[in-house]
């Protein structure tokens, strides 16, 4: 069984690149030591890679998480914070 590889922005970039210039997708994986379904899964969601590459803050990182619950984090970390003014201690139960 071999290592798993993920790639980076950058190297979805190059990805993207090589397969515009007609690389085939196994090529690529060939190429980048990966899997043929995340070589696959870029070209797919390219559009959105693109976007978040435009985006500086996104370079460095090797997995794209979508945040889900925003305004429920949001809100827990806000009544954590009044909680935490007023010198109670909170407990991981308190939080769920």
């Amino acid at each position: 069984m071999s290592k798993r590889v993920f790639l980076n922005l950058e190297q979805h970039i190059l990805v993207l690149r090589q397969y515009e210039n007609g690389k085939s997708a196994r090529k690529l994986s060939e190429l980048f030591n990966s899997g043929r379904t995340q070589i696959n899964k870029a070209i797919n969601e390219k559009d959105l890679i693109l976007k978040k590459y435009d985006d500086f803050k996104f370079r460095g990182v090797k997995r794209m998480r979508h945040k889900k619950y925003v305004d429920i984090n949001e809100a827990v970390l806000e009544w954590f914070k009044t909680v935490r003014a007023k010198k109670i201690p909170v407990s991981g139960p308190m939080i769920q």
